[in-house]
This record gives C-alpha cells, structure tokens and sequence, in this order.
C-alpha cells in the first residue's frame, strides 16, 4: 500500500472519529465537557487528507505547511481536551507560542529553505513534547472513577512520544541516507498515529461514559441522601394508580406508616387522603400543569387522626413511566393558629360577637348573594335606649352586663343563617338573609320581649335591600336614618326605613337661649354662628354625606370651629383665666376628632349618626353649651 493511500485511509478513520467524538460531546455537554478531543481528531484527519496534495505542483508547499500545522493543531487540541476532562487550567499562552512557533518552522524550511530533514525534525519534535506533556498530565489525573483509564492513556500517548523520540534519534545517529530513512518510516509513522487516535477516542468514550456512570450513581446517592434527610414528608408515587414506591423517615413519623406497609400500596388502601376528592383534583392539575405547588388537604394518619398539610408536587418520568414526587408538610399548627388570629381579629372580645370588621366582610358577602340571585336582605340596625345613664349610675361593670345580655339575647332568637354583629360601644347590626323587612320584625320583637324582662329596652332602624341600594353603606346609612327615627321618636321602638318618612333638612332647628350667654361679644358671636352651621350641616348629613358640596360645606365648618377656639384661646388667655391652658388641650381633641370625622367622609364611611354625635353632641352641647361655662364668670366680670 502506498504512502498517499495509508495517509487517505488514516485521514479518513480519523475524520469518522471526530464525528463520533462530537456526537459523544453532544451527549455529555450538559456535564461541562468539552469538543477539544474531537477537534483534535478532525484536525488530525484533515492534515492526512492534505498529504495527498504534497506531491502535486505548484501546491505542494502550502499543502506541507498547511498539513503538518493541522497535525500540530490536532497535537495541541488534544492536550486542551485532556486538560479540559481532568479541570487542569489551560496554558494558552504558552500554547499559543508554541503553535506561532511551529508555523514559522514549517514557512521557513518549506518556502524559504525547502529542508525536508528540518520539517521532519521539527515535527517529530513537536510530537514528542506534547505527547509527553499528554502522558504527564493523565498521570496527574485525580479521577478515581477513571483512574485505570488514565493510566492506561498514559502508557498510549508514552508510547507515542517514545516513538518520536527514538525517530529523532534514528534520524542523528543511524548511518543511512535521511530521505530513505524518512520514506522508510514514513508508512509505520501514519499507522502508530492511526492507533493512538483510535485509542485515544476508544479511551475517552470510555471515559466520558465511566464518568457519566459515576455521576448518574453519585447523584442517585445524593438523591437517596436529601430523600431520606428531608424534614418533610416525601414520596413517590405512581401516577396512575396512586401506589407508593418510595417514602422517607418523615413520612413514617408523619403517617405512623413503615416503608413496608406503603410500598406497594396505594394511597386509596392506605386511607391517607380525607377526601379522595382533593387527590383526583391534586392529580387533574399534575397533568395539566405537570407541577402543584403548596396546596392544602386534610389528610389521615395510621391511627385514624387527621392532619391539614401543605403539598407541592411535580410529574416525573422513570424508566419512561409518569410518576408524582409530593413533598407533605404539616401545618396543622398554624392553620390553628391562623385561626386563632382570625378569630380574635373578627371577634369582640366582650360579648363574643363579631366584630365590625368582619360585619362588613360578612355583609359585602351577602349583599352581592342577594344581588345575583335576587332574594331579600335585611339590616337592623340598634342600641340600647339610655345606654350612657346605665353607665353613669350603676357604673361600667353594670353596662358590660347589658351587652353581654344583649349579644345572649341575640344569639338565641336569630336562625343559623342570620348574623349578628356588634359595631362597638352599645351599637349593634343584625343581617337577615333570605328575609324581608317584615318578617325580621318577628325577631326583632322576640327580642325586644327578652330584653324587657331585664328592664331594659333597645331602639332599632330596620332597613330591606332595593334597588336603590348600592352598597352595604348604603344600607347602614338608611338603617342608621330608622334608627335615628325610633331614637327620636321616643325609644323603645322598631322604625322600618321609609323613603318618603325621611327626616327633613331643617328636623334640627334649637334657637340661640339667653343663658348661654358668656357675656363676650366675640365669643357669643361665633357660638350662635356655630350652632346654626351645625344644625345645618347636621341635617344635610342625613340626607348624603359623601357629595362634593357637603365635603365643602363640612370644611367651612370646620374653619369657623377651628377661628372659634383660637379666638376664644386668646380672650382667656388675656383675662388670665387659670384653665386656658386644659381648655386648649380640650380644643386639640376636639379638632383631632373633627379631622377624622372629615377623613371617614371622604371615604364613605361616616354614616348620618357619626356628625351629629360629633357636632351637635361632642362640640354644641357638651363643649360649648356646657364646659365654656366654667369661664362665663371671667368673661362677665371683664364686660
């Protein structure tokens, strides 16, 4: 076989190589190796191929320089692929230098000095120290998985570079003519290169797969490690039939189950699942999202209590098979807890009752129901007739006792679906689902009757949904506006709200009395002034408090109040009336309030009642037709 022919087929064996090593790389990539080997190898092949062009004219130069540097190249990338497998940094530098310096050789004994002697020494050369540096470095290799391999490497690439460096020698010392000595070598040269890239690409198949094994058995005990050491209950479980084939330590101490009493059962033998309707629901969504993520079942233990978890799932595929990984987490002390929270956030702590807030939930709730499915609804709204005198004269203890028995009361006479609320101080709402204004007024009475016998008696503002009616507000404004009715009206009584019963703008009309004379033109002054803007504003609020031309009217009120005390602030601190200074403090509170009120307005949430306890109850007659009475001597005595 002729030389040409041995190059061709050794270009061809290593061009197949190299396909083989990419589709290697292909495989193995994902792991961080990298396509080094099999550059290497299409380098190796692509020189050969080039030989054939050595003997045609005028091509032969490039053809040596361009074949040998490929050879070089093929030399250099196989040191970087061994380098790169063993995760030994890459001397690029000197690789670099090494690779210039080979290009220069081959240019200046090919172009410049045709010296086939230097070519040959050159590359023969290069051969022996990098396949002496590839043996070095595979005896260097820490890989205990592949040790064998690369040692087994070693002894190839040695062998390698034993046979240049005897060539070398052959070429110096044998007494033979170079020429026949190369041409005579030349054959054996191609064929000791053809079995170090078959055995080159032999052993880093071998070694990629050796190292995949034992990557693939090291992630598997790392698995088994985190399954086991998990604080949570893990399992697997087959997709289909639900059959457990593989659970951890927690799942026994969670369960009370062994792995010998769950493997190979399903979770329907098991009994674990409360309602094997939350699994088929769980399963429904694995297979459309292929993932659950912190959902919450009631599952049950080995002795037959129940537990609430919190369960995240995925799909997984074994041997091609769907399989779900869930991850249980016990919560049942904090949705215990949660509920306590809840409980006492939702809850008046005096009399056992919801609160308001969770009223207004509940409510919104409600009303919506009612929208959309047409049916009645009903507020009551009430309070307890002379509630302040109860605890003036018989003392605090007296009227925490009346509301207590008044929560009692309520709850024993309303239906399980009604719901009862108190609002804070003596107020309190009473909703009536399914149920129109009319037939609430049985309960409302049966209770009235009860509380009769504790001699002591409620006033309430009944209100039905319409169609007018688009809020809960809403609702509480016009229960509020009965409420006020049967208040006015004389107590002890049951008022149904009544559009065209509404109270009218000027219902509160008080005119100015003598008495209340402080004998201060200026403080006079604003006090009737103040007066009839609060009559007015009072009764506009029972009408709509949340227009813009109320809010503006509400905000002159309160400019007027706030010129009023610092007028007033001023004139008794001129007199030296020695209470100026409580009395300031008095003012502050009062405009705290009114900032609030005015707040809550903006909102939407001051209903009609709020402005006249505040206005008309707060600041006319317990501070100005009352507390200024204390320095009516002071500012008389100056007039």
């Amino acid at each position: 076989m002729s030389v040409q022919a041995v190059a061709l087929l050794v270009g061809l064996v290593n061009l197949v190589q190299a396909g083989t090593l990419f589709g290697q790389f292909l495989i193995a990539k994902a792991r961080g190796d990298s396509p080094w080997w099999a550059w290497s190898m299409a380098l190796v092949g692509a020189g050969f191929v080039l030989v054939l062009f050595q003997t045609a004219t005028p091509w032969w130069g490039l053809a040596t320089i361009a074949a040998n540097l490929l050879f070089g190249a093929g030399l250099l990338s196989l040191n970087v692929g061994i380098w790169s497998f063993l995760g030994v940094p890459v001397p690029w530098k000197i690789l670099g230098l090494a690779a210039l310096a080979l290009s220069a050789w081959f240019v200046l004994f090919t172009l410049i000095f045709s010296s086939l002697f230097m070519r040959a020494l050159g590359i023969s050369f290069f051969d022996f120290v990098f396949s002496s540096l590839a043996a070095f470095s595979f005896l260097k290799g820490r890989n205990l998985a592949v040790r064998k391999l690369l040692i087994f490497l070693a002894w190839v690439t040695g062998a390698n570079a034993l046979y240049f460096l005897i060539r070398l020698g052959l070429f110096f010392f044998l007494d033979k003519p170079f020429v026949s000595l190369f041409y005579e070598t030349q054959t054996l040269t191609y064929f000791i290169t053809l079995a170090l890239t078959t055995l080159m690409t032999m052993g880093y198949i071998l070694m990629v797969n050796l190292r995949l094994s034992e990557d693939a058995k090291s992630a598997q005990e790392n698995f088994e490690r985190i399954f086991d050491a998990h604080p949570d209950a893990v399992m697997i479980t087959e997709l289909e039939t639900g059959v457990y084939v593989k659970i951890n330590e927690a799942m026994k101490a969670l369960t009370g189950y062994t792995a010998q009493e769950a493997l190979g059962k399903s979770t329907l033998e098991l009994r674990l699942w409360h309602d094997l309707s939350d699994r088929e629901a769980m399963v429904r969504q694995i297979r459309e999202r292929r993932v659950s993520r912190e959902q919450t079942f009631t599952f049950r233990k080995k002795n037959g209590k129940t537990f609430t978890g919190s369960m995240s799932s995925t799909l997984i595929r074994l041997d091609e098979k769907p399989y779900i990984l869930s991850v249980v987490k016990d919560i049942s002390e904090r949705v215990q807890l949660e509920k306590e929270l809840f409980t006492l956030a939702t809850t008046d702590a005096l009399t056992g009752l919801a609160n308001r807030r969770r009223f207004l939930d509940l409510g919104e709730q409600e009303l919506k129901r009612a929208v959309r499915r047409h049916l009645p609804l009903t507020l009551a709204q009430f309070d307890i007739d002379h509630f302040k005198n109860i605890n003036d004269n018989l003392g605090h203890a007296a009227g925490d006792s009346a509301l207590v028995l008044l929560a009692k009361e309520c709850r024993a006479c309303i239906r399980e679906i009604d719901f009862v609320a108190r609002l804070g101080g003596d107020e309190f709402v009473i909703l009536f689902p399914e149920t129109t204004a009319e037939q609430s007024l049985v309960v409302l009475n049966r209770i009235r009757e009860k509380l009769r016998e504790s001699l002591f008696s409620i006033s309430v503002g009944v209100c039905q949904l319409d169609v007018n009616i688009d809020s809960l507000d809403d609702l509480l404004e016009r229960s509020d506006k009965a409420l006020y009715q049967a208040k006015n009206g004389g107590r002890d009584q049951i008022v149904v709200f009544n559009v065209q019963d509404q109270v009218q703008p000027e219902l509160l009309q008080i005119g100015w009395n003598a008495a209340w004379n402080s004998g201060d033109d200026t403080i006079d002054t604003e006090h009737r002034e103040l007066l009839q803007l609060v009559s007015k504003l009072v009764n506009r609020a029972f009408l709509k408090t949340n227009t813009p031309d109320f809010l503006q009217e509400f905000d002159f009120v309160l400019g007027k109040l706030k010129k009023h005390f610092d007028d007033e602030e001023k004139i008794l601190n001129e007199l030296g009336y020695p209470g100026a200074e409580a009395h300031a403090l008095i003012h502050q509170d009062l405009m705290t309030k009114a900032n609030t009120l005015r707040d809550r307005t903006t909102q939407g949430k001051a209903p009609a009642r709020d402005f006249f306890d505040f206005l008309f109850v707060k600041v006319m007659r317990e501070h100005v037709l009352s507390a200024d009475k204390k320095y009516f001597s002071w500012t008389q005595v100056r007039n």
